[in-house]
Parts: structure tokens; C-alpha cells; sequence
């Protein structure tokens, strides 16, 4: 059973810079490796669907790890904002306010 989703995606070129420099956690999120859905590699038009199908009506929830003196906390909360709100209408979920 799922009560709620965190919605956050993850830049493929930091990442595996990530992996194969055996970096910590903190250091990936300081080098970038998190960012808000729909600005990844994360595939959420799968997943959508896929809790549309189920007909999931729990809360999606944007989250990413950033260091918010790179990445702006208003600007990437309102992109994935948008993000979220686009890939639920292409997946046929409706989000209520």
C-alpha cells in the first residue's frame, strides 16, 4: 500500500560521476546529483500511469536534495511544481488543491 509519493528525479551525469568516484551521499547532493521531477533521467510517465492504474489518491510531494546556494529553492520548487502538474495530466491524473 502506498500513502504517499516523494516525487524527486536524479541527473544521470552526476550520478555515475557519483558511483564511480565512490562519493558519499552529501557529496553527490552538493555536486548536483538530485534535482525536481521532470528535470532528470527518472522515467515519470511510467510511473504515473502506473499509480493512475491503480488509482492512486495519496499525496505527491516535491523533494530534491539541492544545495539551495546553487540551486535556487523557489525556482527548482516551482519548476517541479509545473513538472508535476504536466506529467500527472499526461498520465490522467487529476490533483486537487
Amino acid at each position: 500500500r502506498i500513502n504517499h509519493v516523494h516525487c524527486k528525479d536524479m541527473r544521470r551525469a552526476v550520478l555515475d560521476d557519483s558511483l564511480n568516484r565512490n562519493l558519499s551521499f552529501l557529496d553527490s547532493v552538493l555536486n548536483g546529483a538530485f534535482t525536481v521531477p521532470g528535470d532528470g533521467f527518472i522515467d515519470y510517465p511510467a510511473l504515473f500511469k502506473a499509480l493512475q492504474a491503480d488509482n492512486y489518491q495519496g499525496w505527491l510531494v516535491v523533494e530534491a536534495e539541492q544545495d539551495p546556494a546553487i540551486a535556487n529553492p523557489l525556482e527548482y520548487a516551482t519548476l517541479g511544481a509545473n513538472n508535476l502538474h504536466k506529467l500527472c495530466a499526461d498520465a490522467g491524473i487529476t490533483l486537487s488543491a
